[in-house]
């Protein structure tokens, strides 16, 4: 009976996530539309990333594949860009905030 409910919570706590997420990115187009300040701009968008994170949990994807997954889609976006984007202040940042420099 106990892995039922660990079950049912896990379903609803995925659900939950899900729409919180596209919530989230209603707000943020709101935000952008409003012409908000950028600190409420970089609020939605942190609120995004986190509920990613939390959603990657909950389905049993571990914080350190989305990770590498992350890297390699910005290898990607670099080929996929070349000279357009700039990627490398991102590069940087995630190396930085996880400890790699």
């Amino acid at each position: 009976m106990k892995d039922e409910l660990d079950i049912t919570k896990n379903i609803r706590l995925t659900e939950y996530l899900k729409a919180d997420i596209i919530g989230s990115t209603s707000e943020l187009y709101k935000r952008m539309a409003q012409n908000a300040d950028s600190r409420d701009v970089a609020e939605a968008i942190g609120d995004i990333i986190l509920k990613a994170y939390l959603l990657s949990d909950t389905l049993g994807i571990g914080y350190v594949a989305v990770d590498s997954k992350l890297a390699e889609l910005i290898k990607r976006a670099e080929n996929e860009f070349g000279d357009n984007i700039d990627l490398s202040n991102l590069k940087r940042h995630l190396n930085i905030s996880r400890g790699r420099e």
